[in-house]
């Protein structure tokens, strides 16, 4: 299984560099956003036995330092189909995400690899469907 999400530094002062102000979704100090920085991390999950249980332990693969102009889902897609590489000879790898990824460059690099399946959390106001079915044939 591959795993991946973003993490925010919190930086102080201004001598650093890729200082971003950044929207921090979880902050509850009365601002929603952050000065510092923003990593995009890929791990894998290998699952083991522990006394006749199923854990997982996570490996950490690559964490990459956002740049101010760069988008946290092509990062991730490039992340993750570096990794497919190594694992194209795996029957299924099952990557797994929070809501903020399940969409535009993750997807298409999901949908181009047939042994990656994905398994994201998804928000509350995102419509899930697909284009309707022909009525070319009088069913429906």
């Amino acid at each position: 299984m591959l795993l991946f999400d973003d993490t925010l530094q919190a930086k102080f002062g201004t001598k650093f560099e890729c200082y971003q102000t950044l929207f921090d979704h979880a902050k509850r100090d009365g601002s929603s956003y952050l000065k510092g920085h923003c990593f995009v991390g890929l791990a894998v999950c290998v699952p083991v036995i522990v006394e006749n249980t199923v854990k997982y332990l996570t490996v950490p693969l690559r964490f990459r330092l956002r740049g101010e102009n760069e988008n946290k889902l092509t990062i991730a897609s490039e992340m993750v189909t570096d990794a497919m590489a190594a694992l194209c000879d795996h029957s299924m790898v099952i990557l797994l995400c929070d809501s903020w990824y399940p969409k535009g460059e993750v997807l298409k690099t999901v949908e181009a690899h047939d042994n990656l399946e994905l398994i994201a959390n998804v928000r509350v106001d995102t419509a899930l469907y697909d284009l309707a079915l022909s009525r070319s044939n009088g069913c429906l």
